[in-house]
């Protein structure tokens, strides 16, 4: 990403988490298939693509905590009422197995770069931010590896 694209993802982060339910929904169903499928073009040929791989992760990141955000703040205002179904149900198994790619992708290289501190952070997200009830077992499997 830019520094334009990563600018225009902070507002977007910013956005989902302080607009409301309908406005969470329409920026996480605009942004994350777009850092998904960049995530599904990385090739490991160079410490750019690493680089902008990052950034992609990262703000994967900042859209699932921009949803943890989102969804607190509907609880405090509904009486302890929870969304169903989770705005990040749809995404969480696509997001885990592409961060775990990442991460499988960087073992062995000694290297603790920013791929590998960005995946990190964004499975910390996913577990704290997602509803992992409804996770396929093989899913599952990519979290405890």
């Amino acid at each position: 990403q830019s520094m334009h694209g990563r600018s225009s993802t902070a507002y977007l982060a910013a956005l989902a988490a302080e607009g409301g339910l309908p406005t969470l929904r329409k920026v996480l169903d605009a942004s994350l298939p777009r850092l998904l499928d960049l995530l599904s073009k990385h090739d490991d040929s160079s410490s750019a693509d690493d680089e902008k791989m990052a950034a992609a992760i990262r703000g994967i990141a900042a859209f699932m905590s921009s949803c943890y955000v989102a969804l607190k703040m509907w609880e405090r205002n509904n009486r302890g009422v929870q969304v169903h179904p989770h705005p990040l149900s749809k995404y969480i198994s696509q997001i885990l197995q592409k961060i775990a790619t990442a991460l499988k992708g960087m073992r062995g290289k000694g290297n603790d770069g920013p791929l590998t501190l960005a995946a990190a952070g964004a499975f910390e997200s996913a577990l704290t931010s997602a509803d992992l009830s409804g996770l396929e077992e093989g899913d599952m499997n990519v979290i405890e590896e």
